[in-house]
């Protein structure tokens, strides 16, 4: 008994002492020191300004200490002019000494720098006295005093080069940017070993066998997209388990030649390439964003390599980035009759028609998708072709005002019930849910730090949502569909049609 109070004592003292060790640390020790107490299961990484892991360094050593790690996202931000140190990838060791205990099921990269070669970026300029490589010569002597006597005589070289060097700017950043220093650590590294890109180093450390879910999104720079051979080769074979695909963008190597928004559709994009290296049918939902392209041999090869197994399909564009938007054809629609028999989810672009909602496509949507439950349908917001009638509306509750271009009809509530209504009519077995309207800005929002500005439309959106579920959840046959739409579309579109009323 008296064993138990010393020891209930004891803990009490330790741990009061450990709260007034840490109050007299430093923060960013203290963040350490909690850090390395604790593994998450979920790693959140907004780089460079996340919390906790506001850098690739917390999470790469967190993946080597913890085992429980089940989600793993890394999402890059605005730099600022003070963070010219900060790295976008995972700082592997270059000899491939690391090994990852976690192995995700869930993994989210935004921004990330697949196929960057440290190497490259580290090895010095070639001195006369240097290898090629840039390493300084070995000792091929067996006796220890001389081998170390060669390697202090070339560090003292380098050191007094980097003496010189301080009045060189650009040596000066070599120097203190700490690249001198991985340099001589990974200098005899072997070549082939040394020259691996990010993914090929992270492929060598971590099972990618367990991920069911992967998110790839490409910065808004064309300096960051998913490229290498380890990308779109190695890891495609390693990621047996994966069932959800997210894809942001075309990763089309836009430092080749300039890039023109035209051409996209006269080329697949190189997105294409990595959906396809997957084993066949082997997705149950695909989602990509930013395709550009709604081409029939790019839509035709992702049906035929896993249509059959798809019951989820998001392919979509915004309006914001692509004009005209890629929209689907009648006949591209009716041919998921016959290539996505499991298919319950879609989100898709459509156009108005003729100054109408697309009947036509509806139709074929709901005839050829006899298992369609819930379905998204992008709108556009401003006018895409001169066909569509244009509503010119002040709108002086903005920010700057102008004279922006609407597309009529308005989506309101009203008009949402009826193409509902037109759907699930049409629908063989009348097994749709739900139909949500969008129109406007629905990209991934940028992360914290960014600010954009590049339409009226930014950060506009607009939404009707109608379902045939009553309030217990339970599905109503008989009856009008419950619609609901946010208060700003319903305050946005009743001001335009005030507006559009006077101007006629």
């Amino acid at each position: 008994m008296m064993a138990s109070v010393v020891r209930s004592n004891l803990s009490k003292r330790l741990s009061l002492f450990s709260v007034i060790l840490v109050a007299f640390i430093p923060y960013s020790h203290a963040h350490q020191w909690f850090s390395q107490v604790s593994c998450p299961t979920k790693i959140d990484a907004l780089i460079p300004y996340g919390s906790p892991f506001d850098t690739t360094h917390a999470v790469h050593k967190t993946m080597k200490r913890c085992r429980n790690v089940t989600e793993l996202s890394i999402q890059r931000v605005l730099l600022g002019c003070t963070d010219v140190f900060v790295r976008f990838n995972l700082p592997f060791a270059l000899d491939g000494s690391d090994r990852y205990l976690s192995a995700p099921r869930v993994l989210r990269l935004d921004g990330y720098e697949f196929d960057d070669v440290e190497w490259q970026s580290i090895a010095p300029r070639h001195l006369s006295w240097a290898e090629e490589d840039g390493s300084w010569p070995t000792s091929t002597s067996s006796n220890p005093i001389v081998t170390w006597a060669l390697d202090r005589y070339y560090r003292a070289r380098m050191f007094v080069d980097w003496v010189q060097a301080q009045w060189n700017p650009a040596e000066h950043w070599y120097g203190v940017s700490g690249r001198a220093e991985a340099w001589y650590r990974w200098r005899h590294v072997a070549k082939t070993q040394r020259s691996k890109d990010n993914m090929a180093l992270w492929l060598d450390a971590m099972d990618f066998s367990h991920v069911d879910t992967l998110s790839v999104r490409r910065y808004r720079s064309p300096i960051t997209k998913p490229n290498g051979t380890a990308f779109f080769h190695r890891l495609p074979k390693e990621l047996t388990s994966l069932k959800s695909l997210t894809i942001g963008g075309r990763w089309d190597d836009e430092k080749t030649g300039s890039y023109m928004q035209e051409d996209e559709t006269s080329r697949p994009p190189r997105a294409l390439d990595f959906i396809l290296a997957l084993p066949a049918e082997s997705l149950t939902s695909l989602a990509w964003s930013g395709s550009g392209t709604c081409d029939n041999a790019v839509f035709e090869a992702v049906l035929r390599h896993h249509g059959v197994s798809l019951k989820q399909i998001e392919w979509t564009s915004s309006e914001i980035d692509h004009y005209p938007r890629p929209i689907f054809s009648t006949s591209q629609l009716r041919s998921l009759r016959n290539r996505t028999p499991e298919l319950t989810d879609l989100a898709i672009d459509l156009t108005r028609e003729n100054n109408d909602w697309p009947y036509e496509k509806l139709a074929a949507l709901a005839e050829s998708v006899p298992n369609l439950a819930n379905l998204t349908i992008y709108l556009n917001l401003g006018v895409e072709q001169t066909k569509n009638q244009t509503a010119i509306v002040d709108r002086t509750d903005f920010p700057y005002p102008e004279i922006y271009p609407l597309a009529q009809p308005l989506l309101t509530i009203e008009a949402g019930r009826k193409m509902f209504n037109f759907l699930y009519k049409s629908q063989p077995n009348s097994k749709l849910v739900t139909v949500t309207f969008r129109e406007g800005d629905w990209r991934s929002p940028y992360p914290r730090g960014w600010h954009r500005n590049e339409s009226w439309m930014t950060n506009l959106q607009t939404w009707v949502s109608c379902s045939i579920l009553g309030p217990d959840g339970i599905r109503v046959e008989d009856g009008e569909p419950s619609c609901r739409a946010d208060r700003y579309n319903d305050r946005l579109h009743r001001s335009w049609s005030e507006d559009i009323a006077r101007n006629k």
